[in-house]
């Protein structure tokens, strides 16, 4: 099971963008390593990168920075989101608790 980490409790650093080996191995992360993780997933099963994209966001109900994986079905429609602290993935327009920076 893979937990939400801080960089400072996981890594003892401000910020730290952890390999998706590293996340697996140390049992989890922050946000950016939850999408990272994802995108490299996704790649590997054969979802072509043209569809994925890494999303800066903040999140209203935290007031937070936040980083989550965007998934295009096609270019012209509504992603999909992937997100951590939300697990059922929506299109982004029924996201109203993130806001894209």
């Amino acid at each position: 099971l893979l937990e939400y980490r801080s960089d400072i409790h996981q890594w003892g650093k401000e910020d730290y963008w952890a390999t998706p080996l590293e996340f697996l191995i140390a049992g989890g992360g922050d946000c950016e390593d939850y999408t990272v993780a994802k995108y490299f997933t996704l790649i590997e099963l054969g979802v072509p990168d043209d569809k994925l994209m890494i999303t800066y966001v903040k999140h209203l109900g935290l007031n937070v920075a936040h980083m989550v994986l965007s998934y295009y079905p096609t270019p012209e429609s509504t992603p999909l989101i992937l997100d951590n602290y939300n697990k059922e993935i929506l299109p982004a327009d029924k996201r109203n608790d993130l806001q894209p920076i």
